[in-house]
């Protein structure tokens, strides 16, 4: 057997052949600067190598037990780059897995034997790179957020990497540049980095992270030394405007525009490079030079960039130094050129091209563009049955202009299915250019869904607050306008499609819908269409981290429209690219930006809300396609999906990000609530604050006030609304830090306004008034009466309340939150709630609380019918114990004997046999000990699955 010993010892004598330094060993990362470079040929042999740190702690996923292999990782950094070397030692080279003939980005690469490289430059353990380098030295990269809970693999860093397979190992070096990593100001010298290696036919994965965890930011090892000057590299390049147009050769022009921002502290003369690569891959390289001063942000263009191609464009942006050429900044984007001489801009209808009844539309409307300013066009439009070409109406207008406008009245023109056709001639009546535009007149459905002008969505004509839940029934609330995803006696209940893509036909990861596809699809859409509690499709959550196809996921879209043109599509976006990517797939987006939810901290940062409802409202802009935004928030700890130092929002941290969200333009709500019987959070705090929106919902609706907020902060997020004659003030103190904030209101002539959901009111002095806010804490004023609702006050005080009576008196293992004190350790952990590790949530088991029918949170082992199973409860010290009380799920314990750790071993204090019970008493002569553990020797069924254990002394205390 290859031991461990045997494994360093044989490790040792490699690094010694190889000449690196074996005898430091530290548990996190230490970065050596180098004044050499590398040479990137997987190989490790050069003198830089050296001098590097060795780490070596490499533990298997998800245990604490080290690695056997002796893989031994080094970094090293300069001013320009971040280096990593990996040594892989092999007994047999053989065994050494590589996929032949796989290309970058491929998910192959984790076919076979790889190494894996996380960085988190911020060390904010929340946001990283991931990059996967096959033993073949073939990358994948993505970025991730979430604390690696999601990730988009669309993101393309400029990485340099190599592999080598040697006599007895397989190595490889990566180099990251800095300006490929979004440096910014927040990056020091601490950083956070995990290093990983799957032995595929060991069937070994491990990595230097606590619990050999991978993508659980929380848990990575410190990256210590970085000590760099990062300034230069404190750019950012804004997603760029494109407009396209011909030029007299009769190819296109494309003009290109993108912010740049220097936040170097310093004013910074810069090339800004655009490397533009056609869909038939040819490149082609533009420059400009200017200065952008330090603090601003300067929309730089690059315009008449001559193309004969239309299509997706990958598009390569640099912001280096005219003198050093040193690049201080990159990124990789694609984007569409398309370019029609004739253009159609439908005014009415405006949603769907498609006439509703209850929209009650009195004519079409619609603009036609044209690239001839001549003056001397004629140019022609028409509106006649789809697929005919005997006109019901029509207009031509002589001389056209660039721009002109029809109009055709609604009730000439016959229900279904129509086409606009316009054409462009020459005065002697030769066509130029034409295009046909749908349209569609529909007749009345009980039940229609359509959006209006003002981005709020109307069902038969009134309009409607999307206040949602996201797949759960518990998150309905009676007598509220509340559409789910599962309960069946909501009032609207989108329907997910994508499950039944997903299951039938894959993951949509081509750029087409097959034909099986396609008939699953219409058969489920000609089954659900008529139902009277559909609101609206459902087809994907977070598309970009599952890898679907954008194109695929359009098709679908235009299906789902084709065939029900009476309900919208919703899907889910976690990042602000993703937004982009699937912009034509939906009509409502449940983005889901989650704050950071951190356990020592009271409130948390709420900005990632500001910044994705508005980078979406400005995407959308322009856009004939729109999306509305349900805000998704977060109900959920992440803390039971492995992330360190978290905990389920409070109820302010609820309200405030919900509402914030509203404050920046979000339209709608959907909740995301998760084990409601642990959190009071939840269970008492979401149905009071649906009872809250829906009353706000109305507001919502309701047009934008004559009034302005003027406030004494420059962070400060507010909007105005007018119902039936009320103003309603909406204040956000966007920050971290409390403050007191005047707000004025000219004109409001009011010498009082109520504060919504806080029993209170404030006074006016001139029009203005003084409020505390807490971070990021939302009040709502209005000059009308108050709803009768509960308190934010007195709702926290009944969640405090819940939470402390989750305390047994005498219960030595209770704790509140996740490591207060109490450890459990078991044999195994299968809790299908842990995605990624599985002995994350066990803590729940000393949580107080009590559901032997619901095991989401809680333990089961991982080896059924295989016996003994055994978990541990070490308490904070030693206590005297007489007493456990083990509550079982599903009465599955059968035979079991309750130990404790008394001088150094375990000794058998109780023994339970033949057990069926939901709770199960362990009563024994006093024992002093700081641990308690249940060996387990049958179940009643395959599993042992326990909900609570408690530990009481004999005093009660």
């Amino acid at each position: 057997m290859f031991t461990t010993r045997n494994s360093i010892i044989a490790l040792m004598l490699l690094c010694a052949v190889i000449g690196f330094n074996t005898e430091a060993f530290e548990k996190d990362v230490k970065a050596i600067k180098t004044d050499t470079v590398p040479v990137m040929d997987g190989r490790l042999d050069d003198p830089c190598w050296k001098k590097a740190v060795p780490v070596k702690n490499f533990t298997i996923s998800n245990t604490d037990k080290l690695s056997e292999l002796g893989t031994t990782a080094y970094v090293l950094y300069d001013n320009n780059n971040l280096y990593i070397g990996v040594l892989c030692p092999e007994k047999d080279i053989s065994s050494i897995k590589t996929i032949p003939g796989i290309e970058r980005d491929s998910g192959n690469v984790y076919r076979g034997d790889h190494v894996e490289i996380m960085i988190d430059p911020e060390n904010g353990k929340n946001d990283y790179y991931h990059i996967g380098i096959s033993a073949d030295g073939i990358v994948a990269d993505r970025a991730c957020t979430q604390g690696g809970f999601v990730g988009d693999n669309k993101w393309d860093g400029e990485i340099r990497a190599a592999s080598y397979i040697g006599d007895k190992y397989w190595s490889c070096e990566l180099v990251l540049p800095f300006y490929t990593l979004g440096i910014n100001p927040k990056v020091g010298s601490k950083w956070a980095i995990n290093i990983c290696r799957d032995k595929v036919s060991q069937r070994e994965l491990s990595s230097i992270a606590q619990e050999g965890a991978l993508n659980v930011a929380e848990n990575f090892p410190e990256l210590s030394g970085m000590n760099a000057d990062f300034s230069s590299y404190f750019f950012n390049i804004a997603t760029p405007k494109i407009t396209t147009g011909p030029n007299s050769k009769g190819t296109l022009n494309i003009d290109f525009a993108a912010g740049i921002t220097n936040n170097t502290g310093k004013d910074r003369e810069i090339i800004f490079e655009c490397d533009l690569i056609s869909p038939s891959q040819k490149i082609s390289v533009h420059k400009k030079t200017d200065t952008v001063k330090n603090g601003e942000t300067k929309n730089l263009s690059l315009n008449q960039i001559e193309s004969s191609e239309q299509g997706d464009y990958k598009c390569i942006l640099r912001v280096s130094d005219p003198v050093t050429k040193k690049t201080y900044h990159y990124v990789k984007q694609i984007f569409p050129v398309s370019y029609t001489p004739i253009t159609v801009n439908m005014l009415e209808p405006w949603y769907r091209d498609a006439i509703f009844e209850t929209q009650k539309i009195k004519d079409v409307v619609f603009t036609v563009g044209i690239q001839d300013d001549s003056g001397s066009a004629v140019l022609t439009a028409a509106i006649s049955k789809a697929g005919e070409k005997t006109a019901i109406l029509s207009k031509e207008i002589k001389n056209a202009k660039k721009v002109s406008r029809f109009e055709f009245p609604v009730s000439e023109l016959p229900y279904g299915k129509l086409e606009i056709f316009t054409a462009l001639k020459d005065k002697s009546g030769k066509v130029l250019a034409e295009i046909r535009y749908p349209l569609r007149k529909l007749p009345f459905k009980k039940g229609e869904v359509w959006l209006g002008k003002d981005m709020r969505w109307y069902i038969e004509g009134k309009a409607f607050f999307l206040q949602g839940a996201w797949n759960n029934p518990d998150d309905f609330v009676s007598d509220y306008a509340v559409f789910t995803s599962e309960r069946p006696d909501s009032k609207y209940i989108p329907i997910s499609l994508a499950i039944l893509i997903k299951h039938k036909c894959g993951r949509l990861r081509h750029e087409h819908l097959a034909e099986e596809e396609r008939k699953i699809l219409t058969d489920c859409i000609r089954e659900l269409r008529d139902k009277p509690e559909l609101f609206a499709y459902m087809t994907s959550d977070e598309p970009e981290v599952k890898g679907v196809n954008a194109n695929a996921l359009g098709e679908v879209y235009k299906m789902i429209a084709e065939e029900d043109p009476y309900h919208p599509v919703i899907i889910n976006n976690d990042t602000v690219q993703g937004v982009r990517n699937y912009a034509l797939c939906a009509d409502i987006n449940g983005i889901h930006p989650y704050p950071i939810i951190l356990k020592d901290k009271q409130h948390n940062d709420m900005s990632k809300v500001i910044t994705f409802v508005e980078s979406m409202k400005e995407i959308f802009e322009k856009r004939t396609h729109k999306q509305t935004i349900a805000y998704l928030h977060q109900g959920f700890n992440y803390g039971d999906w492995a992330r360190n130092n978290n905990r389920i929002p409070n109820y302010q941290e609820i309200r405030n990000q919900n509402l914030l969200a509203l404050i920046c333009g979000a339209t709608g709500i959907i909740q995301y609530n998760r084990t409601f019987e642990h959190y009071p959070e939840l269970y008492i705090g979401i149905p009071a604050f649906t009872k809250e929106l829906k009353y706000i919902g109305d507001i919502i609706l309701a047009p934008d006030s004559k009034f302005s907020v003027n406030s004494s902060s420059k962070t400060a997020k507010s909007m105005v609304k007018e119902l039936n004659g009320s103003q309603y003030v909406f204040v956000c103190n966007a920050q971290m830090e409390p403050s007191d904030i005047e707000i004025s209101i000219p004109g409001i002539g009011r010498q009082s306004l109520n504060v919504i959901s806080e029993g209170r009111s404030v006074k006016l002095s001139k029009d203005a008034f003084k409020d505390h806010f807490g971070p990021f804490e939302v009040h709502i004023y209005t000059t009308g009466d108050t709803p009768k609702l509960q308190t934010v006050k007195d709702i926290c005080g009944e969640i405090d309340k819940a939470n402390a009576a989750r305390r047994k008196p005498g219960n030595l293992a209770f704790q509140m939150l996740e490591n207060d004190g109490v450890k459990i350790t078991v044999s195994s952990s299968g809790n299908p709630q842990a995605s990624r590790l599985p002995s994350c949530g066990l803590w729940h088991v000393v949580d107080g609380v009590i559901n032997t029918k619901d095991k989401r949170l809680g333990w089961y082992d991982n080896t059924p019918g295989e016996f003994p199973d055994w978990i541990e409860v070490q308490l904070p010290k030693a206590e005297n114990i007489n007493r456990v009380v083990v509550y079982p799920f599903n009465k599955s314990l059968k035979d079991y004997s309750v130990q404790a750790f008394v001088d150094g071993a375990w000794k058998d204090i109780d023994k339970v046999k033949n057990k069926n019970d939901d709770a199960i008493e362990n009563k024994f002569s006093a024992i002093k000990t700081d641990r308690i553990r249940l060996w387990i020797t049958a179940a009643n069924g395959k599993n042992s699955e326990i909900c609570e254990i408690e530990i009481f002394s004999p005093t009660g205390k």
